[in-house]
């Protein structure tokens, strides 16, 4: 009888973890959303161009701002639901050349520069059904020519009630036009659980 209890209890709190779920230390949790195959990296190249997008989810926001403790009186929970009204994006562009990203944007009349520090916020957006969203803020990392990737990390207003979004960049430097990427929302944030 109480073997069956046991049993009974282990796979009700098996299946209560949901099908293809994992349980991961938030230690593991930057790692395992680098993996390509987990969904949260997407990849277009367009012409001479490679555009890369990784979403990171409401838990990786809460990680980075308690990095080093700098919030020992909150604990992880609560951090990650401060962020679940923001869905943030890493994007990365490079030419195939691998050209210096900044020997890209850095002409002498300084309009590519300030298109990626400035006007680039303007063509970043995300369509949900028939509504559209543009972006709340976006940071565009400079690398004074270290790197072939021009990195831009930006945040959006999460919609309510939609389990997928559209990412799109109407790209107005590069001559790429839109680029999109479909991002299943629910599934990815749904793809893992934080244990503590």
């Amino acid at each position: 009888m109480n073997r069956t209890l046991i049993f009974i209890g282990l796979i009700i709190g098996l299946t209560a973890c949901g099908e293809g779920t994992r349980r991961l230390h938030p230690q593991e949790v930057a790692e395992y959303i680098k993996v390509r195959d987990n969904g949260f990296f997407q990849k277009a190249e367009i012409g001479d161009f490679v555009v890369e997008l990784m979403y990171l989810p409401p838990v990786i926001q809460a990680l980075r701002q308690n990095e080093g403790g700098a919030n020992p009186d909150t604990d992880l929970d609560s951090l990650t639901a401060s962020f679940s009204d923001v869905i943030n994006f890493n994007m990365r562009i490079k030419h195939i050349s691998d050209t210096p990203f900044d020997d890209l944007v850095n002409d002498e009349q300084g309009t590519g520069l300030a298109y990626m520090v400035g006007g680039i916020a303007h063509r970043l957006l995300i369509e949900y059904g028939d509504s559209t969203s543009n972006c709340l803020f976006h940071h565009f990392e400079r690398d004074f020519g270290m790197s072939p990737y021009g990195v831009v990390n930006m945040a959006f207003r999460r919609p309510t009630a939609t389990d997928k979004i559209t990412f799109v960049y109407n790209d107005q430097l590069f001559n790429m036009g839109p680029v999109r990427f479909n991002i299943p929302l629910k599934q990815l944030d749904e793809s893992f659980k934080v244990i503590h």
